[in-house]
């Protein structure tokens, strides 16, 4: 509504004041549009890592997968860079000397997200290569990746040897590595996304022990 009425005189003065004031209004209504918008969103300055960046780094393909999988490109995860904190018992569940147990190598948080999934990657040493699983049930997809490696919707499992330099066992320890989340993804995964993520996975920690010659494992999975 107009400051002036038809009996008023507009004089410069007053409508340099008039002036003034709408100004002042169209700019403040504009910074309070511009809070609004920008308020609930966060971006990777305020710490949450892309897809690319979790669980010490991710290749493209990966980081698709992981994206599709949570439905978002937003993330937080344990350990954000570097190397896996393995547990203080890892040497001594390779040489036989502890019990093995289920490890976390890395758990990852989609971020901006309902219903957020818990999704993660985990290892354990067995001595033996558990039985083969029956190709004739549907659901898993196999790899002639490491001693075994098969993937389903909900993720992918691969075994390895673990022959570390300067070992003394006689019969080198196996390492099962695990790739899971739930619930199911929020859009179409492939199996081949979810064994390539878990790959990368196994051949960081196969580097990590000190016994990538004995894994068979590449940086990239091979299909052949």
């Amino acid at each position: 509504m107009s400051d002036f009425t038809d009996t008023d005189r507009c004089t410069p003065k007053m409508l340099a004041a008039y002036l003034r004031k709408t100004q002042w209004c169209f700019g403040m209504a504009a910074l309070v549009l511009s809070a609004g918008c920008d308020g609930g969103s966060k971006t990777a300055d305020d710490g949450y890592q892309s897809a690319r960046q979790v669980c010490g780094g991710l290749s493209d393909a990966s980081a698709r997968t992981l994206e599709t999988i949570a439905g978002t490109d937003e993330f937080s995860s344990m350990p954000e860079r570097g190397d896996f904190a393995l547990p203080a018992t890892t040497s001594e569940e390779l040489g036989g000397s502890a019990v093995s147990k289920q490890h976390e190598l890395c758990s990852i948080k989609p971020e901006n997200v309902r219903n957020k999934q818990h999704i993660g990657i985990y290892f354990k040493v067995v001595r033996t290569l558990p039985a083969a699983p029956d190709k004739r049930l549907r659901g898993n997809y196999y790899f002639k990746v490491g001693l075994r490696a098969e993937a389903s919707d909900l993720g992918a499992k691969l075994y390895f040897e673990c022959a570390r330099e300067n070992s003394e066992n006689a019969k080198p320890p196996i390492i099962e590595t695990d790739f899971r989340y739930s619930p199911a993804s929020r859009g179409k995964v492939s199996y081949e996304g979810n064994m390539q993520l878990l790959n990368e996975a196994s051949y960081r920690l196969a580097q990590q022990l000190s016994c990538l010659q004995s894994s068979g494992l590449t940086r990239q999975l091979s299909l052949e």
